[in-house]
């Protein structure tokens, strides 16, 4: 991958790098759950832009913001050269940001389950030149025609995001769509896995780490974000907390021993709050 390469070849030569933002988008649609992914790893399993991102941050980075791309452990460990546990520290890193869709970089999804619990729905989209005009002003409730908020309720069915509103275009363009989103548990073998890398190295090796946050899946339901800050908590503002939010996935596919991790970078008097499909829930 260009973008990897291109990264690697910085590792060593920005000694004052503070800030690194990594942004991608991606057209693929995740409704239905049945997609396929490119495999993005090379032949021995390891994936060369989680690597370079991982290296060119380490030693100097303060703010780190990843999003779009398909992500792997090896963001937060050296498996090419170490084994499993030997992992190395960020020196200087203060926050972190990580948003990232349903599916790993090996081509993997997330989230497992049952495809025979809900039917698949084939979704067709209309659009029209008159309906949208790129020069209106939209924050302007003058300008919106009845035709403007009929065509925002049929849209926002199934693009309940103003990105996906802008795209309804194109997403015409390429016809009839099928929507099949049956994944709705932790999948064992790929996310789990994940969760624990990113808990241990956020415990064990980012030791100036003031806030993190990382969202999997946000840009379609159903999605995890779990934060955690060491201060400024709304009631407690002078505790360590964990924020755990859950939307169409069954909290109790949660990987054994994750809260334990979370408890650990917590403290005796830290907390962590989850929130599961408006339930709340304090632990």
């Amino acid at each position: 991958m260009h973008l990897a390469r291109g990264l690697e070849s910085l590792c060593g030569e920005l000694p004052r790098l503070r800030q690194l933002d990594i942004w991608a988008n991606h057209n693929h649609w995740l409704k239905d759950h049945n997609f396929i992914h490119q495999d993005f790893t090379d032949e021995q399993g390891f994936d060369p832009l989680c690597e370079a991102i991982r290296k060119l941050s380490q030693p100097t980075v303060v703010k780190l913001s990843v999003e779009g791309i398909a992500i792997s452990a090896d963001l937060f460990e050296n498996r090419r050269q170490h084994a499993a546990g030997d992992k190395e520290s960020w020196e200087s890193l203060q926050k972190l940001s990580i948003r990232t869709c349903l599916i790993g970089s090996n081509g993997k999804w997330f989230l497992t389950g049952d495809a025979s619990s809900r039917k698949p729905e084939l979704v067709t989209y209309e659009s029209s030149e008159s309906e949208y005009d790129e020069d209106d002003d939209h924050g302007d409730d003058t300008n919106e025609s009845d035709n403007d908020e009929e065509v925002v309720k049929t849209y926002s069915k199934a693009f309940d995001d103003w990105e996906f509103y802008e795209k309804r275009h194109e997403y015409a363009d390429q016809g009839p769509r099928v929507e099949h989103t049956w994944r709705d548990k932790i999948d064992p073998d790929t996310l789990g896995p994940f969760l624990g890398d990113y808990a241990d190295t956020i415990v064990n090796n980012m030791p100036y780490l003031h806030q993190a946050c990382l969202g999997i899946g946000e840009d379609e339901a159903p999605f995890v974000t779990i934060r955690c800050q060491d201060h400024g908590h709304p009631t407690r503002p002078n505790r360590r907390w964990w924020k755990v939010e859950w939307c169409n996935v069954v909290k109790d596919s949660l990987p054994d021993g994750l809260e334990a991790k979370w408890d650990d970078w917590a403290g005796e008097t830290g907390m962590i709050e989850m929130e599961c499909l408006g339930n709340f829930h304090r632990f």
